[in-house]
């Protein structure tokens, strides 16, 4: 955003900055072109100043003006670590906060089970992801789905672990089947039940002031404004079977990146998995 960046640094107690003067001040400091606001809660002064000088002065305009990210797939990195568990990491492009698709990327990882449980182990909760790679693992090993968005891109993934390598290209074998199932469609009760639950984590995310902060405080940084928690559900509601093959398509077919960490030996090459 362009303005001019100015501060307040209270070298007082948190309690001693009230919120009438934080209103205040930000009213009369920071309006129209004065609209950048660095504010820290806990630091000690000496250190608020110092990310002031480094951070919002040394802007010219008090402006950032990065250029536009795109996605680089069809790399790979491995790191051999014997003796540990094996895990990869594939990614995929993703899609920009506050976008609708990165709302369909969402109803996807729900859809497979990487929503409310992040890690699915064998036989802890029946997801697809579960079932797929208890037909394949014969050890413990887990699979979570995970899409991150930024300000003009963003990243879909899998993170998976099993005992040796091997083993963990089964498992993320049969994950990226998982995600190639949703591309060749879902049924309506799986539609249905997916949206009922992530419009429940956008609520419950919301619902508490941490919660607001995180949620509504990176889409107003990102986009410069935030959406309710009944406008996201809304536009939840309007994501079509159509919307999540499609978008669920792109990613299976797109150029990845994997990286592999632990007892790799024998993990598989990202085009032998692709």
């Amino acid at each position: 955003t362009a303005g001019e960046a100015k501060a307040v640094v209270s070298t007082q107690s948190t309690g001693g900055l009230n919120r009438d003067a934080l209103l205040d001040f930000a009213l009369e400091n920071f309006r129209d072109s004065n609209n950048i606001a660095l504010v820290g809660v806990g630091f000690d002064s000496n250190t608020m100043n110092c990310l002031a000088d480094e951070f919002l002065w040394s802007m010219e305009g008090g402006s950032v003006d990065a250029p536009t990210s795109s996605w680089t797939g069809n790399r790979e990195i491995h790191v051999e670590a014997p003796g540990l568990v094996a895990k990869a990491l594939l990614l995929s492009e993703g899609a920009p906060i506050g976008t609708q698709d990165a709302l369909v990327l969402d109803l996807i990882r729900t859809i497979v089970g990487g929503s409310t449980v992040p890690s699915v182990h064998r036989g802890s909760v029946n997801t697809k992801l579960m079932g797929a790679i208890g037909t394949v693992a014969s050890g413990p090993a887990t699979a979570e789905c995970l899409s991150l968005n930024y300000r003009d891109s963003g990243v879909f993934g899998l993170y998976v672990s099993a005992d040796n390598g091997a083993e963990v290209g089964d498992v993320m074998r049969a994950s990226i089947g998982v995600i190639r199932g949703v591309s060749q469609g879902v049924t309506a009760d799986e539609l249905e039940g997916a949206k009922n639950r992530l419009k429940m984590a956008t609520i419950t995310e919301r619902s508490s002031i941490a919660g607001i902060l995180s949620t509504t405080g990176a889409e107003t940084l990102v986009g410069g404004e935030a959406r309710s928690a009944s406008d996201i559900c809304g536009a939840i509601d309007k994501i079509t079977a159509e919307d999540v093959a499609a978008i669920a398509k792109r990613v299976a077919t797109s150029q990845p990146v994997l990286v592999t960490y632990g007892s790799i030996e024998d993990a598989p090459l990202h085009r032998e998995l692709m």
